[in-house]
């Protein structure tokens, strides 16, 4: 991995799975990293983990991406702007979120609203409200995380 020193880099779902092991990655790369997640014990712990990595010091912010609206999303990137001085290099969206297999008669309409919206949404919305900060960078990046489901389609993976 190329060397992240001194780069300023968020990772949504950072508090288990793979959005942990990404921030842990990028913190051993030398980032600092914003990890942002809904579940504030999760979140201690991955901080605790790559602050006694010796890495730089990471930011810790709960923010839940399933019922934010626009106007806290707004919010949220001006409170990180601040705390970073107007610096953020990257985005990397790993937040998902997903109900158990089953065939669609036992799906609601409900689940799928969840579904898309950390998915789909929260990720425009994050985007879009961290874009002025993004533009300022002089080489910022935007990952997407998706599953890998689709290159072999099995039974009751449509959501």
């Amino acid at each position: 991995m190329p060397t992240l020193q001194d780069k300023i880099i968020m990772v949504t779902g950072a508090s288990q799975g793979l959005g942990e092991q990404v921030a842990k990655a990028y913190a051993d790369a030398g980032a600092t990293v914003i990890l942002v997640a809904r579940h504030q014990k999760k979140l201690e712990k991955v901080y605790d983990a790559i602050a006694a990595s010796g890495g730089p010091e990471p930011f810790a912010i709960c923010f839940d991406l399933m019922s934010a609206e626009e106007n806290e999303f707004a919010q949220f990137a001006a409170a990180v702007d601040e705390a970073t001085g107007g610096r953020l290099d990257g985005i990397v969206h790993c937040a998902s979120y997903f109900y158990s297999l089953s065939p669609l008669d036992f799906q609601t309409v409900a689940e799928w609203v969840n579904q898309y919206r950390i998915n789909t949404v929260a990720p425009m919305g994050l985007t879009r409200a961290f874009a002025p900060m993004l533009k300022a960078s002089p080489d910022a990046s935007v990952i997407f995380v998706s599953e890998s489901h689709s290159e072999t389609p099995q039974a009751y993976w449509g959501g």
